[in-house]
């Protein structure tokens, strides 16, 4: 079980806290999604390789996709690789982003992009200080052969030190059975889903608890998760505790369920949705 110490808790067990990093990309539709998963996930904008690539399950007019990282983080720099550029021939034949709205916490930034192939750079002064950060493609450079939008690379730094990276790709390509699964899950009364639950690409899992007493305790967690017979565990402790899931006859993910038990740390349980705009950061 976990131990609760009075006051505000950061609990960190199964690893070491680190420095803040990217954990996650997702979009509301990536191209191929159900017929080749991964092959065009969100998550190829975060390893650093131009040949690897996000790109819209449609045209990309309206697309979005939000970036999470471990901790709050100050941004003051973000790298762009716009478009297919796994080759010169690719980069013309698909759309190519041309404005994006970026939002953090409390502001919201128009990006616009040039229309050719290299990294472009964004600078931040003052910087961004987030923990999330969506996106919302409105406007792109149509392709020649292909209306999907496409993006090869985001690169988040945090002044010299990048977020996300080459060392990401062996995670990448690891966690392409848990896609469904990566995403921000929230539980908890209707309108204060106090109960957040993270899978991140690396292959751990980041739970928070905010009571709405405040002379309750915070719970932070993060630890290890697997999948058994396609389905999430959480380890807690030394235990792995069975996530179930509620799909629908696509089989499609809608909802996943911590059932009471005696391994489960006590405020886990619950049914999870993917998470909204209510969750309390």
């Amino acid at each position: 079980m976990i131990r609760l110490i009075p006051a505000i808790v950061f609990l960190v067990f199964q690893g070491t806290a680190g420095a803040a990093e990217v954990i996650y990309a997702r979009s509301n539709g990536d191209l191929q999604g159900r017929q080749k998963p991964g092959r065009y996930s969100a998550l190829n904008m975060l390893d650093d390789n131009q040949a690897t690539v996000w790109c819209s399950e449609g045209t990309g007019k309206g697309a979005k996709f939000e970036v999470v990282f471990s901790e709050k983080v100050e941004i003051d720099r973000i790298d762009f690789r716009t478009g297919n550029q796994k080759s010169a021939k690719t980069f013309g034949a698909f759309s190519r982003v041309r404005q994006m709205k970026m939002a953090e916490e409390h502001m919201a930034h128009t990006v616009d992009l040039m229309d050719e192939s290299g990294v472009q750079t964004l600078k931040f002064d003052p910087v961004l200080n987030t923990r999330r950060l969506t996106f919302r493609l409105e406007a792109g450079y149509r392709g020649k052969a292909q209306r999907h939008s496409c993006i090869s690379d985001i690169i988040f730094y945090t002044g010299r030190r990048p977020l996300n990276g080459k060392k990401l790709k062996k995670y990448i390509v690891k966690r392409r059975k848990a896609l469904v699964f990566i995403d921000t899950w929230v539980s908890g009364p209707e309108f204060a889903r106090n109960r957040e639950l993270i899978f991140g690409v690396k292959g751990n899992y980041y739970f928070k608890f905010v009571p709405s007493d405040p002379m309750e305790e915070m719970v932070r967690v993060e630890a290890p998760f697997r999948l058994k017979d396609g389905n999430p565990e959480l380890k807690v402790g030394k235990k792995w505790v069975p996530v179930r899931v509620s799909r629908d006859d696509a089989g499609r993910v809608l909802k996943i369920k911590i059932e009471r038990s005696e391994d489960a740390e006590r405020v886990m349980p619950g049914v999870y949705t993917r998470h909204g705009e209510q969750f309390i950061e």
